[in-house]
């Protein structure tokens, strides 16, 4: 859940090479949209409006580690809308 200020959880844990299934809800009066810092993650982007429920599918990376990933809209991640994915 994204909302102004934090996104909830902010870490989520996965292993290697899976799938995800992302769902992202918008807990509040503004649009957000979600991506990774990786650049091996810049095709995986979510967008989601006021009260907005979406989801995308994308295959984990094979590399362990953490993946960062923020609220794009300007000012959103400064205000802590960040997080991070761990590949075990």
């Amino acid at each position: 859940e994204m909302s102004i200020g934090r996104i909830t959880p902010s870490s989520f844990e996965v292993k290697k090479g899976e799938i995800v299934n992302l769902i992202v809800t918008a807990n509040d009066n503004r649009a957000h949209i979600l991506r990774f810092n990786d650049p091996s993650l810049k095709a995986v982007a979510l967008g989601v409006n006021v009260k907005e429920t979406r989801s995308i599918t994308f295959r984990a990376p094979a590399k362990g580690g953490e993946y960062s990933f923020y609220c794009e809209i300007p000012g959103h991640a400064g205000r802590g809308e960040t997080g991070r994915m761990i590949v075990r």
